[in-house]
């Protein structure tokens, strides 16, 4: 059985949404030789009277979603959503049937008409209509970069400062909640997921971090990170290590994979991703070549 249960990570304030995905080697989340299950994250910050949706699944997710939120917030609640990476349909396929059935009031973006590159559902949105119509059309737009903050609770002192990534895939973000301490890593910290749907989808003290080589193997071998080989790793460890000494993190919470609850596994997953860096900086850069031939006998 599938378990996308909500999980209340800090009560009253922070939910995890995962929606489950088998590791088939057709995702590119993770390597192609990947197997198992790993949830796809969304997460709700709230007060009580107000409430942020931090990405919003797959569309195949959505029904998942939906019903997600409405067992945490009611229809009048305002809601607010911020994209940790904008132009990826993992934080983008459901903005347009979260807003239809929610109070939304704003999206978080880099241009004024955010709101037009989210609305692409055609079940929505079908061939010929005014893209960004009918609700979408309603939602203001909060223009952000990866050093503002988003003052989501208005004027409560809990915010979302957001931050450029340490090791950077475009177009993606991190955030911190002040409120939590939750540190939300987008790609990063993506590196543990279970053998069956059941999960638990949190790390916790009682399970045991990958190694180095596995988490390296993860990340270059077919991932998303495979040009950290031979990088100058010196400002990307610079970088990981004024993030972890500037923020209290009480959470970590990746888009992929389990969340991270337990201080001393916060602590070793960092100093694992040090680790890795580590050897990313010794290893040599990818032969930018590599893979001519074998298209060419593909074709052949």
């Amino acid at each position: 059985m599938v378990n996308s249960e909500v999980i209340e990570l800090v009560e009253g304030m922070l939910y995890q949404l995962p929606n489950p995905f088998e590791l088939n080697g057709f995702v590119a989340s993770h390597p192609l030789d990947a197997r198992g299950w790993a949830p796809l994250n969304c997460y709700l910050l709230t007060d009580g009277r107000r409430a942020l949706l931090i990405d919003t699944g797959f569309s195949t997710q959505e029904a998942s979603v939906v019903e997600q939120l409405g067992s945490l917030i009611d229809l009048s609640m305002p809601l607010e959503m911020f994209f940790t990476s904008l132009g990826e349909y993992a934080s983008m396929s459901n903005v347009r049937p979260i807003t239809e059935a929610f109070n939304v009031t704003k999206y978080y973006g880099l241009v004024a008409t955010t709101y037009t590159w989210m609305d692409f559902r055609p079940e929505y949105s079908p061939f010929g209509s005014r893209v960004g119509d009918g609700k979408m059309s309603l939602v203001e737009t909060g223009i952000v970069s990866s050093t503002d903050t988003i003052d989501w609770a208005h004027d409560k002192g809990r915010v979302l400062e957001l931050l450029s990534p340490p090791v950077r895939l475009l177009p993606t973000h991190w955030a911190y909640d002040t409120g939590t301490g939750a540190l939300f890593t987008n790609d990063a910290f993506s590196d543990v997921w279970r053998e069956t749907s059941a999960g638990p989808w949190t790390l916790t003290s009682q399970d045991s971090l990958p190694g180095v080589d596995e988490v390296y193997a993860t990340l270059t071998r077919g991932g998303r990170y495979w040009w950290l080989p031979g990088a100058d790793v010196l400002p990307l460890k610079k970088a990981m290590t004024e993030v972890f000494e500037r923020y209290e993190v009480k959470i970590i919470a990746p888009k992929f994979g389990c969340s991270i609850t337990d201080p001393d596994a916060i602590r070793d997953a960092y100093e694992l991703w040090l680790a890795v860096l580590d050897r990313a900086g010794e290893d040599r850069p990818p032969d930018p070549h590599a893979g001519i031939g074998k298209i060419g006998a593909v074709r052949a």
